[in-house]
């Protein structure tokens, strides 16, 4: 039998007092439930769960036709089938996108999960309004637009896919599946073109959504070289002389070197 890589019985414990921590019993169950994956819930997994078994069964119902030869070639030439599978494949990738986003999975490493996701909307949210705000008007939300795939945006974008599903997608496998030999096959553009549209519309929330939150990193590191310039000036033997050198005449003249 192999042994163990972990010991958790090197030590004997006895006596030994337990750190508290600074959270009082209904916090703590609160991180437990994060810990344990309980604590999060994507709120549109039931829009984006139905509109991948709308796709798959239309894509099977496709495949189970009896059709004629030439009917048979007309549906494949038609693109229908290849725009439902590239449909379901990104109807996918958003499934785990506004699950990351979520809270439900962690982040894949490309893209930061939700505590990640928090801090830097958080920091942006407050950096932008604190340097392009008016403190005499309302604060702007520069937070949410990193997670419109579970806010309006996606909601939408799902309303759309699952009423095109159960409306024209159904209407059009219908009419396939009543096709006799000898009846003339239908115009399939229409459709095709509908569900390569509200794909291209997911694929674009998932791109605002990470293109938002790569802006913000690209913003606040900005930022920082902007506070850096300032702790520059403030150093007369060597920050202040680059500065001569290498600032526009707009920040000399602010930082009145």
């Amino acid at each position: 039998m192999s042994q163990a890589l972990i010991d958790l019985d090197l030590f004997d414990p006895g006596g030994c007092e337990t750190p508290p921590l600074p959270f009082n019993p209904e916090q703590i169950e609160v991180i437990k439930k994060v810990v344990s994956g309980e604590a999060f819930e994507n709120p549109i997994s039931g829009a984006v769960n139905g509109a991948l078994n709308g796709l798959d069964n239309a894509f099977d119902k496709l495949e189970g036709l009896n059709l004629t030869p030439s009917q048979q070639n007309a549906l494949s030439t038609s693109g229908l089938a290849d725009a439902l599978e590239n449909a379901s494949s990104i109807v996918t990738d958003f499934s785990n996108h506004s699950d990351r986003l979520s809270g439900v999975l962690d982040s894949d490493g490309e893209v930061p999960g939700l505590a990640g996701l928090n801090s830097l909307a958080k920091s942006f949210n407050n950096v932008k309004n604190a340097i392009d705000g008016n403190p005499a008007e309302a604060v702007i939300d520069h937070y949410s637009a990193m997670f419109s795939g579970i806010l309006g945006p996606g909601s939408s974008a799902f309303n759309a896919v699952n009423a095109l599903i159960d409306g024209d997608l159904q209407q059009v496998i219908g009419e396939l599946e009543a096709l006799q030999p000898g009846d003339q096959f239908p115009d399939l553009s229409s459709i095709v073109n509908s569900v390569t549209d509200l794909q291209n519309d997911i694929t674009n929330i998932i791109n605002a959504d990470n293109d938002f939150a790569l802006a913000a990193v690209d913003y606040l590191a900005k930022v920082s070289l902007g506070t850096s310039v300032l702790q520059m000036a403030e150093d007369p033997c060597f920050g202040q002389k680059l500065l001569q050198q290498i600032g526009s005449p707009d920040i000399k003249g602010l930082l009145n070197l």
